[in-house]
């Protein structure tokens, strides 16, 4: 006994039994009156907690509805918006009602706003599908289309047709030389009838788009005013009609303008008297007269609820504070007990285990410095002995200590996965063995797309499991061989050794399909797309930075033109040598007038006859052959040659097209213009000047410029467009639907015609949302005064399809693939006498 009581273990044994017996009886009373308080609080806390769930699902619900009909009011054709606002509205109504179950059991909350607040769900349930209808009927929506569509389109279409047949009557008879102030009469009143149809454009957009609501008085009266001169101008010419001054159809056509443009007043006057009224837009009345006062008085009373479940949670909690404060004073007297016996203790440790403790430290310190003969602390207990035996067992572990630091060094802390530098090592060691056997070696370079979405919308925590579970997705689908390592981020490599750059696309494919697995985390489900960019040795690099270099621009490519994964191309480096020899190469191109223009019929739907062709561009490079256009365009913009190049394309392609128009062929020409050439100071004065070298007028020249180009600089855009305008030259937007352009930018720019994408033309067979798209945007063309273009019709089908939406004009590979100007003229001299597209060039 004597022996086991020097023993540190029996000494605090028998003082923590000591302590526990004071710590007990202290406590023991305290707990017994805090525990009945305790449970009572905690089933009112669980009650009153499950209605605030409630409550607050009800008011998530509740905005998340009104966020999904705001986003259908927005965009229609996304039927799940509609169905996630009933639901969102469903899911509201079912928790009100466990909330009135939940409410019939207590005392303290009234049941009486929750009932309410049930009723205002129901009621918001019928509005809502109320609205719904109003939203998908674009008539009933907007009653003053109806009005647009039946008497003031056949009215702008009947002038336009009777001033362009007066036109041609004096260019026919060159009156538009032997009497040039009448003809330049036919020109101011086209300008004029231009001006009305644009200004009533800005006024439609601004009504249905409710830009700015205050301005729309003012623009009704310019109107008007316009209106009023386009009359004048008409009676001048009228007058010049009884002078004998006019030919047949233009005196003819004087009268059908008057005619036509009274009728298409009336009509803006009726779209005026709908337009004044509160009824113009029947969902916005809605939304304001009925949906968000719903909104707010339901807001009201989650409120209130919310009050009472707070007022309830205080008097529970004011409850178990006076059983805390009792149980806190009975702790405090047995607390000075327990600070004397541990007083005792720190006495009696001092010099059993303070001081022999502080002794093993100073021979911890002089380990640590490599120092030698350290002299231990005397035993005094069974404990500090067993202290010295862990001392020397830890100078045992130093060494592999220092082996797991080295591990650490080399691998990504995150994911366990090598990192950069273990990468790079084994990266040289195959690239010797490849050397050595003569084999091939491939890199990848991985980077996640919308990663950083992913931290910013649901944390770090979540970022690095992703980063956790795509590291091991990859793992799994690499051989033993390969390394796989995080590179810092979203960034991670793949070394495949005896791998070509084809293994290593079937490896890249196991890779993106490995991925198209919804990742599970925390109860979330995400989707992680990534982007691959692969070099191989020695086609691409024979050391590591190269490699890592030239997978790292693949990467970069793969992921700007979202292909999933992309081989290295120097031509596609802009750092590259090749590259440089390929700018060079355009320059010399466009110089020597090595590059080539062919020319894409279009055909005007509503006689099938062909109304103009689109010029194109083509490179046949010495040495890589035919080069892509997009790629072309994408070189000359980067490196400063997109101005030569459009003037030279718009050159050629007025010269060459000047033979059509001496065959009698006086067809339209389209060319594209890029938004870097908006920039160009001069580019007005130099188109103005090319066009003056031809005898093609200039309401027979479109010049297309792409949705997103004008959107890079909506401003600059519609100042060029409108001297190219008063030019007398046609303005289309290419592409329409790609890019991110509103009815607000729209209606500001004197456009003539919307060419839609082909990606939407081709899609209507597959996806009935394309469809809907098409028909809808010609609908609004046609309502705005423009005309439109399908670009990509490739099958009868579709034609039909587009004539029966009364598309304007048709252009793609069924009518006719691009010509060059020689075939081309083929193709026009049979295109009377051909029974079908498909045998114009036999």
């Amino acid at each position: 006994m004597n022996k086991y009581w020097h023993s540190l273990h029996f000494r605090y044994t028998v003082s923590v039994a000591v302590l526990i017996v004071l710590i007990f009886s202290g406590t023991y009373f305290a707990y017994s009156t805090f525990s009945e308080a305790r449970t009572k609080t905690s089933t009112h806390l669980k009650n009153n907690q499950e209605l605030s769930d409630n409550a607050r699902k009800i008011r998530i619900s509740v905005l998340d509805s009104y966020t999904y009909i705001d986003a259908y009011l927005l965009e229609p054709a996304y039927k799940e918006y509609k169905q996630h606002a009933l639901n969102s509205i469903h899911t509201a109504i079912s928790s009100s009602k466990d909330m009135l179950e939940e409410v019939s059991t207590m005392v303290r909350i009234d049941t009486i706003a929750i009932e309410q607040l049930t009723f205002l769900l129901n009621e918001l349930k019928v509005q809502t599908e109320k609205l719904f209808l109003s939203r998908e009927d674009s008539y009933r929506q907007y009653p003053s289309l109806a009005v647009g569509n039946d008497v003031m389109q056949p009215n702008r279409n009947a002038f336009n047709n009777a001033i362009a047949v007066a036109l041609n009557e004096m260019r026919q008879e060159k009156k538009d030389r032997n009497s040039p102030g009448v003809y330049q009469e036919f020109i101011q009143t086209r300008h004029l009838w231009t001006q009305v149809l644009s200004n009533f454009r800005l006024y439609l957009a601004n009504r249905m788009g409710s830009f700015d609501e205050s301005s729309l008085p003012v623009q009704e009266k310019a109107i008007e005013t316009m209106y009023q001169q386009l009359l004048k101008q008409l009676q001048k010419l009228a007058a010049l009609d009884q002078m004998g001054e006019l030919g047949f159809e233009s005196g003819a056509a004087v009268q059908d303008m008057i005619k036509a443009g009274n009728g298409w007043f009336n009509g803006f006057k009726q779209v005026k008297k709908i337009h004044n009224a509160d009824g113009w837009r029947i969902d916005s009345k809605i939304m304001k007269e009925d949906i968000v006062p719903l909104i707010n008085r339901m807001s009201n009373l989650l409120l209130q609820v919310e009050s009472q479940i707070n007022h309830a949670v205080e008097e529970d909690m004011k409850s178990l504070v006076t059983a805390a404060h009792k149980q806190t004073n009975m702790l405090i007297w047995g607390a000075g007990a327990v600070l004397l016996f541990v007083l005792i203790i720190y006495v009696s440790t001092n010099r059993l285990v303070f001081r022999p403790i502080a002794t093993v430290v100073k021979a911890l310190k002089a380990e640590a410095i490599g120092k030698d003969g350290v002299l231990l602390p005397s035993v005094r207990s069974r404990e500090t002995t067993a202290l010295v035996d862990a001392f020397n067992e830890m100078a045992k572990r130093v060494h592999q200590r220092q082996s797991d630091l080295e591990h650490q060094a080399l691998h990504d802390s995150l994911t366990a996965l090598p990192n950069r530098t273990l990468l790079q090592d084994r990266m040289a060691y195959h690239i010797q063995s490849a050397r050595r056997e003569h084999r091939h070696l491939s890199l990848l370079m991985i980077d996640l797309n919308r990663f950083k979405e992913i931290n910013d919308t649901l944390g770090h925590h979540i970022g690095d499991q992703v980063l956790i579970e795509v590291g091991h997705r990859i793992s799994s689908q690499l051989r033993e061989v390969d390394t796989i390592a995080r590179l810092g981020g979203d960034e991670f490599a793949v070394v495949l050794p005896d791998a070509d750059k084809e293994q290593a696309k079937l490896v890249c494919k196991k890779l993106l399909q490995a991925m198209q697995t919804v990742l599970e985390i925390d109860e979330l489900h995400l989707y992680v797309g990534m982007s691959i960019g692969i070099s191989s040795y020695p086609e691409h690099g024979i050391d590591v930075t190269t490699l890592i270099q030239h997978a790292d621009v693949a990467m970069y490519v793969a992921k700007q033109n979202q292909l999933g994964c992309a081989i290295y191309d120097a031509t596609k480096d802009e750092y590259s040598l090749g590259r440089l020899e390929l700018i060079n190469d355009l320059k010399e191109a466009i110089d020597n007038d090595n590059l080539s223009v062919q020319y894409q019929p279009s055909i005007n739907m509503g006689s099938d006859e062909v109304k103009g062709i689109e010029t194109l561009l083509r490179w046949n490079h010495p040495e890589y052959g035919i080069l892509p256009p997009d790629q072309v365009i994408d070189l000359a913009e980067q490196t400063g040659l997109i101005n030569p190049l459009t003037y030279w394309v718009i050159e050629n392609a007025l010269k060459q097209t000047t033979r059509l128009f001496e065959k009698g062929y006086e067809l339209e020409v389209s060319v594209n213009i890029s938004v870097y050439n908006l920039k160009d100071k001069h580019f007005v004065e130099n188109i103005k000047e090319i066009i003056s070298r031809y005898p093609i007028p200039t309401e027979k020249i479109i010049l297309e410029i792409t949705e997103s180009a004008m959107m890079a600089n909506p401003v600059r855009a519609a100042e060029i467009l409108s001297e190219l305008d008063e030019m007398g030259l046609r303005l289309a937007i290419d592409d329409f639907g790609t890019g991110f352009s509103s009815l607000a930018y729209l209606k500001q720019l004197p456009v003539d015609e919307l060419k839609i994408d082909k990606s939407f033309i081709i899609g209507m067979k597959e996806n009935s949302s394309d469809e809907v798209i098409v028909h809808s945007t010609i609908d609004m063309a046609h309502n705005l005064g423009l005309e439109v273009v399908a670009e990509g019709v490739e099958t009868k089908e579709i034609y039909n399809h587009l004539k029966d939406f009364k598309c304007d004009t048709a252009q793609g590979y069924y009518m006719s693939k691009p010509l060059p100007l020689d075939l081309l003229e083929i193709w026009l001299d049979n295109f009377g006498v051909s029974q079908s597209f498909d045998d114009v060039l036999g």
